[in-house]
């Protein structure tokens, strides 16, 4: 039987296949003797190691698998011819200069065992790693990156994410993906919390927030994006997507439609009289006479219908009033005169 150690011809091939090679002198003189890995040459193992080799190259012909090597004992060198190998272009491996070689994986008892040039300078568990890629140790030995609802990486020695859909990472620590994005305290991402103050019945579809009802007075007009800030209208209706423009009535009570503020129309004023009564039954138009000799006629709202000495009048006009400002009110249930306070609108 042919031992394969013998017709491999390859010096490192001898050292995976159980064979010790000894160098007694040149390299033609080597000599193949049976053996275990103890007795090999340590700079030849850790050429092993720091290549990987399922393969080993042979100088002058094949490549031969190691694997084919397995079944190969020291017994079957007896029926060898050694003198038919030709060792002679063998590399002397005390010439190795494995200084710059990337040792990732290898074993290792402390750092200087590891290579200084390669990325896998750090000796952790007794293998050789780089801790600013590992995820089993990023950053340092032991931090290995959480799994947690997402795939890990390691860059620069932090770990990073990609989370599963549903989920994110919003922690500062090794968390993993650990923020639930369906929840209305992240909804869609970490940090959007959907609105408590004026909403009620906040959840969350993964991107969006939705309310169940909005706080009295308050409507939802703007509902782009996650729509986090609910219910954030103060009226009973919107402008298109926007808010009502806020009036006063000038008596401590507000209405709300869409037309401008400083805005003097016999609408606006029945509104500052139905903000005041609750009851547009009580208000009622009147026209005020000219005086000092204007010609245009005043308007005036005035609740209670205009009837007793303590109806409020709400002037939109003040045209046929001169030094009367429009949006004048009058408590005596009177057209406004000048320098009357307070106003309206």
């Amino acid at each position: 039987m042919t031992n394969k150690c013998v017709t491999a011809k390859i010096l490192i091939s001898l050292f995976v296949s159980g064979c010790a090679v000894s160098n007694t002198g040149t390299a033609g003189d080597m000599a193949v003797t049976g053996g275990d890995l103890s007795a090999a040459s340590d700079i030849g193992v850790k050429l092993l190691q720091a290549a990987d080799l399922k393969y080993t190259p042979d100088l002058a012909h094949r490549i031969f698998p190691a694997s084919d090597l397995a079944d190969s004992t020291p017994d079957d060198l007896a029926d060898a011819d050694i003198a038919t190998v030709d060792l002679s272009a063998a590399p002397d491996l005390s010439t190795v200069d494995l200084s710059g070689a990337d040792l990732y994986g290898v074993e290792c008892s402390i750092d200087s065992d590891c290579s200084s040039n390669g990325s896998a300078s750090s000796c952790c568990a007794g293998r050789c790693v780089d801790l600013t890629s590992d995820v089993a140790n990023c950053g340092a030995c032991g931090t290995s990156c959480s799994s947690f609802e997402g795939t890990p990486s390691c860059s620069g020695g932090h770990c990073a994410w990609s989370c599963s859909n549903g989920w994110a990472h919003c922690g500062g620590n090794n968390t993993g993906c650990e923020t639930d994005t369906t929840s209305p305290s992240n909804c869609g991402g970490c940090g959007r919390v959907c609105d408590t103050l004026t909403s009620t019945g906040a959840s969350c579809d993964g991107t969006t927030c939705h309310y169940t009802a909005c706080a009295v007075d308050h409507v939802n007009c703007n509902m782009v994006g996650a729509d986090t800030n609910g219910c954030e209208c103060v009226g009973d209706a919107c402008c298109a997507s926007g808010c009502q423009v806020t009036h006063t009535d000038g008596l401590g009570e507000s209405f709300y439609d869409c037309v401008a503020a400083s805005t003097y129309t016999a609408a606006e004023a029945m509104a500052a009289c139905l903000a005041h009564t609750g009851d547009v039954s009580t208000c009622a138009t009147f026209q005020c006479q000219p005086q000092s000799g204007n010609t245009v006629t005043d308007g005036v709202v005035c609740d209670q219908n205009g009837i007793g000495d303590s109806c409020n009048c709400w002037d939109f006009n003040a045209a046929g009033h001169t030094g009367i400002a429009a949006g004048s009110i009058d408590s005596g249930c009177l057209c406004p005169y000048p320098g009357e306070t307070p106003q309206w609108n």
